[in-house]
Protein backbone atom coordinates (compact mmCIF):
# COMPACT_ATOMS: atom_id res chain seq x y z
CA UNK A 1 0.00 0.00 0.00
CA UNK A 2 1.48 3.65 -0.75
CA UNK A 3 2.53 5.72 2.05
CA UNK A 4 -0.52 8.60 2.76
CA UNK A 5 0.93 11.48 1.06
CA UNK A 6 1.42 14.47 3.85
CA UNK A 7 0.48 17.97 2.42
CA UNK A 8 3.14 20.70 3.22
CA UNK A 9 2.14 23.97 4.52
CA UNK A 10 1.18 26.29 1.59
CA UNK A 11 3.86 28.45 1.11
CA UNK A 12 3.48 32.47 0.73
CA UNK A 13 4.16 31.96 -3.06
CA UNK A 14 1.18 29.43 -3.37
CA UNK A 15 -1.53 30.88 -1.64
CA UNK A 16 -4.29 33.03 -3.28
CA UNK A 17 -3.35 36.21 -4.21
CA UNK A 18 -6.52 38.00 -1.98
CA UNK A 19 -4.45 36.13 1.02
CA UNK A 20 -1.15 37.24 -0.26
CA UNK A 21 -2.55 41.13 -0.56
CA UNK A 22 -4.13 40.88 3.21
CA UNK A 23 -1.54 39.38 5.17
CA UNK A 24 0.93 42.48 3.02
CA UNK A 25 -1.70 44.95 4.40
CA UNK A 26 -0.94 43.74 7.38
CA UNK A 27 2.68 43.21 7.59
CA UNK A 28 2.22 46.84 6.95
CA UNK A 29 0.10 48.11 9.20
CA UNK A 30 2.41 46.30 12.28
CA UNK A 31 5.28 48.32 10.94
CA UNK A 32 3.39 51.73 10.36
CA UNK A 33 2.08 51.34 13.87
CA UNK A 34 5.72 50.17 15.56
CA UNK A 35 6.98 53.34 13.51
CA UNK A 36 4.89 55.63 14.84
CA UNK A 37 5.16 54.64 18.52
CA UNK A 38 8.58 54.40 18.03
CA UNK A 39 9.90 57.77 16.27
CA UNK A 40 6.72 59.49 16.12
CA UNK A 41 4.83 61.12 13.67
CA UNK A 42 7.76 63.89 12.33
CA UNK A 43 10.33 61.05 11.62
CA UNK A 44 7.76 58.54 10.34
CA UNK A 45 8.29 57.80 6.24
CA UNK A 46 7.04 55.32 3.92
CA UNK A 47 10.47 54.38 3.09
CA UNK A 48 11.25 53.16 6.63
CA UNK A 49 7.31 51.58 6.92
CA UNK A 50 8.30 49.40 3.78
CA UNK A 51 12.22 48.49 5.58
CA UNK A 52 10.75 47.33 8.59
CA UNK A 53 7.79 45.08 7.17
CA UNK A 54 10.20 43.52 4.75
CA UNK A 55 8.39 44.78 2.14
CA UNK A 56 9.41 46.80 -1.66
CA UNK A 57 8.51 50.24 -1.88
CA UNK A 58 6.26 49.25 -4.93
CA UNK A 59 4.41 46.68 -2.44
CA UNK A 60 3.98 49.67 -0.26
CA UNK A 61 2.62 52.49 -2.62
CA UNK A 62 0.08 49.94 -3.99
CA UNK A 63 -1.47 49.55 -1.03
CA UNK A 64 -1.20 52.82 0.48
CA UNK A 65 -0.35 55.26 -2.08
CA UNK A 66 -0.04 58.73 0.06
CA UNK A 67 1.68 58.93 3.45
CA UNK A 68 -0.90 60.26 4.91
CA UNK A 69 -3.10 57.28 4.24
CA UNK A 70 -1.17 55.00 5.46
CA UNK A 71 -1.00 57.50 8.86
CA UNK A 72 -4.48 57.30 9.34
CA UNK A 73 -4.93 53.31 8.16
CA UNK A 74 -2.06 52.79 11.46
CA UNK A 75 -3.99 54.64 13.35
CA UNK A 76 -7.15 52.53 12.90
CA UNK A 77 -5.27 49.26 12.82
CA UNK A 78 -3.46 50.48 16.51
CA UNK A 79 -7.14 50.99 17.64
CA UNK A 80 -8.53 48.13 16.58
CA UNK A 81 -5.88 45.79 18.45
CA UNK A 82 -6.22 47.97 21.50
CA UNK A 83 -10.29 46.98 21.50
CA UNK A 84 -9.32 43.43 20.61
CA UNK A 85 -7.20 43.44 23.95
CA UNK A 86 -9.41 45.09 25.90
CA UNK A 87 -12.29 42.98 24.90
CA UNK A 88 -9.76 39.91 25.85
CA UNK A 89 -9.50 41.20 28.93
CA UNK A 90 -13.08 41.59 30.05
CA UNK A 91 -13.51 38.42 28.39
CA UNK A 92 -11.34 36.48 30.61
CA UNK A 93 -12.37 38.57 33.92
CA UNK A 94 -16.00 37.38 33.21
CA UNK A 95 -18.25 39.70 34.72
CA UNK A 96 -16.11 42.84 35.99
CA UNK A 97 -16.82 45.04 38.83
CA UNK A 98 -17.02 48.86 38.23
CA UNK A 99 -13.14 49.73 39.26
CA UNK A 100 -12.06 47.43 36.64
CA UNK A 101 -13.98 48.64 34.22
CA UNK A 102 -12.79 51.92 35.25
CA UNK A 103 -9.32 51.10 35.36
CA UNK A 104 -9.61 49.23 32.30
CA UNK A 105 -10.25 52.67 30.48
CA UNK A 106 -7.10 54.38 32.50
CA UNK A 107 -5.14 51.82 31.03
CA UNK A 108 -6.02 52.55 27.58
CA UNK A 109 -6.25 56.22 27.79
CA UNK A 110 -2.40 56.34 29.06
CA UNK A 111 -1.40 53.72 26.62
CA UNK A 112 0.24 53.95 23.03
CA UNK A 113 -3.05 54.84 21.26
CA UNK A 114 -3.99 57.55 22.80
CA UNK A 115 -0.60 58.71 23.21
CA UNK A 116 -0.10 58.68 19.52
CA UNK A 117 -3.36 60.42 18.34
CA UNK A 118 -2.72 63.66 20.76
CA UNK A 119 0.87 63.87 18.89
CA UNK A 120 -1.22 63.24 15.94
CA UNK A 121 -3.45 66.08 16.71
CA UNK A 122 -0.83 68.52 17.47
CA UNK A 123 1.27 66.99 14.48
CA UNK A 124 -0.92 67.94 11.96
CA UNK A 125 -2.81 71.07 12.85
CA UNK A 126 -1.20 72.95 10.07
CA UNK A 127 -2.17 69.99 7.81
CA UNK A 128 -6.03 69.93 7.21
CA UNK A 129 -6.37 67.17 5.21
CA UNK A 130 -4.26 64.86 7.69
CA UNK A 131 -5.57 66.76 10.30
CA UNK A 132 -9.37 66.21 9.67
CA UNK A 133 -8.48 62.31 9.11
CA UNK A 134 -6.97 61.84 12.54
CA UNK A 135 -9.90 64.20 14.08
CA UNK A 136 -12.08 61.26 12.89
CA UNK A 137 -10.49 58.52 13.73
CA UNK A 138 -10.16 59.86 17.45
CA UNK A 139 -13.83 60.73 17.16
CA UNK A 140 -14.53 56.82 16.15
CA UNK A 141 -11.62 55.66 18.63
CA UNK A 142 -13.29 57.98 21.21
CA UNK A 143 -16.80 56.16 20.53
CA UNK A 144 -16.16 52.57 20.39
CA UNK A 145 -14.50 52.97 24.02
CA UNK A 146 -17.61 54.87 25.40
CA UNK A 147 -20.03 52.17 24.04
CA UNK A 148 -17.65 49.65 25.67
CA UNK A 149 -17.75 50.98 28.60
CA UNK A 150 -21.06 51.95 29.01
CA UNK A 151 -22.63 48.96 28.10
CA UNK A 152 -19.91 47.35 31.19
CA UNK A 153 -21.02 50.44 33.84
CA UNK A 154 -24.91 50.26 33.16
CA UNK A 155 -25.12 46.93 33.16
CA UNK A 156 -24.29 46.76 36.94
CA UNK A 157 -26.93 46.29 39.59
CA UNK A 158 -28.85 49.54 40.26
CA UNK A 159 -27.13 52.07 38.34
CA UNK A 160 -28.12 55.72 39.71
CA UNK A 161 -31.25 57.79 37.95
CA UNK A 162 -28.11 60.16 36.67
CA UNK A 163 -25.81 57.70 35.33
CA UNK A 164 -25.08 58.66 31.91
CA UNK A 165 -24.08 62.51 33.47
CA UNK A 166 -21.88 60.35 36.04
CA UNK A 167 -20.82 58.26 33.48
CA UNK A 168 -19.86 61.50 31.12
CA UNK A 169 -18.26 62.99 33.95
CA UNK A 170 -16.17 59.25 34.66
CA UNK A 171 -15.02 59.51 31.01
CA UNK A 172 -13.73 63.31 31.56
CA UNK A 173 -12.12 62.22 34.45
CA UNK A 174 -10.33 59.47 33.07
CA UNK A 175 -9.07 61.60 29.82
CA UNK A 176 -8.06 64.52 32.00
CA UNK A 177 -5.79 62.44 34.31
CA UNK A 178 -4.82 60.14 31.80
CA UNK A 179 -3.32 63.52 29.93
CA UNK A 180 -1.08 64.24 33.11
CA UNK A 181 0.72 61.06 32.37
CA UNK A 182 1.20 61.70 28.65
CA UNK A 183 2.45 64.81 29.25
CA UNK A 184 5.33 63.65 31.24
CA UNK A 185 4.07 64.17 35.28
CA UNK A 186 5.44 61.51 37.95
CA UNK A 187 3.75 58.03 37.24
CA UNK A 188 3.76 58.24 40.98
CA UNK A 189 1.89 61.64 41.36
CA UNK A 190 -0.81 60.41 38.67
CA UNK A 191 -1.40 57.08 40.10
CA UNK A 192 -2.43 58.80 43.36
CA UNK A 193 -4.60 61.40 41.58
CA UNK A 194 -6.40 58.25 40.03
CA UNK A 195 -6.90 55.68 42.93
CA UNK A 196 -8.90 58.63 44.35
CA UNK A 197 -11.00 60.14 41.81
CA UNK A 198 -11.71 56.24 41.30
CA UNK A 199 -13.31 55.46 44.05
CA UNK A 200 -15.09 58.44 44.18
CA UNK A 201 -16.44 57.81 40.78
CA UNK A 202 -17.26 54.30 41.92
CA UNK A 203 -18.84 55.34 44.94
CA UNK A 204 -20.93 57.80 42.84
CA UNK A 205 -21.78 54.99 40.08
CA UNK A 206 -23.03 52.42 42.23
CA UNK A 207 -24.71 54.49 44.65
Amino acid sequence: MAAARIESPMSPESAPKQERSTETRRRLLDAAVDELLEGGFTRFSTHGVARRAGISRGAQQHHFSHKNDLVTAAVQHLAERSMRELEEATRKAGRISTRRVLDALFTQYTGPLFATMLELSLATRTDDDLRDAVRNEETAVNRMINDWAHSKLAGHANPPDEFDELFAMAMSTVRGIAILQLFGHSHASVQRQWQFARDRLVSMLCA
